[in-house]
C-alpha cells in the first residue's frame, strides 16, 4: 500500500471488502436470528400457556 500515490491503494485480503461483506453476513444473520427468536418465543409462551391451562382443567 502506498500512500504517496493514492490511486494506487490496493485492497489487501484484511481490506474493506472483507470487513464490508462480514458486516452484511453478520448484520443480516443476526436480523435472521432476532425474528426468528421472537416467533419461537411467542408461540412457544403460547403453547406453554395451553399445556398449563390444560393440566389446570384436567385438576378440576
Amino acid at each position: 500500500m502506498d500512500l504517496r500515490n493514492p490511486e494506487k491503494l490496493e485492497e489487501g485480503p484484511g481490506g474493506w471488502g472483507f470487513a464490508r461483506v462480514f458486516l452484511v453476513l453478520g448484520y443480516s444473520l443476526g436480523l435472521v436470528l432476532g425474528i426468528v427468536n421472537l416467533l419461537l418465543e411467542r408461540f412457544y409462551r403460547l403453547a406453554l400457556g395451553r399445556v398449563a391451562w390444560l393440566n389446570f382443567a384436567s385438576c378440576l
